[in-house]
């Protein structure tokens, strides 16, 4: 693989929990930045976003 596709491959982003704006948004603002959006963890994933927690809900991850 050339080393310009591995650079695009490592900026994979990947969002988690709630995000103060639509997932939408936070994918069109990572694209912009030049990284790939996935939906789920891998070993390529470079970037993981986590939004906010909420504690008042009991047992939320």
């Amino acid at each position: 693989m050339a080393s310009s596709s591995m650079s695009q491959l490592k900026r994979a982003v990947v969002f988690t929990r709630a995000l103060d704006l639509s997932r939408e948004a936070a994918a069109d603002l990572a694209a912009q930045s030049g990284m790939t959006v996935k939906t789920g963890v891998t070993r390529l994933t470079y970037y993981l976003v986590v939004g906010a927690q909420d504690l008042t809900v009991p047992g939320s991850p």
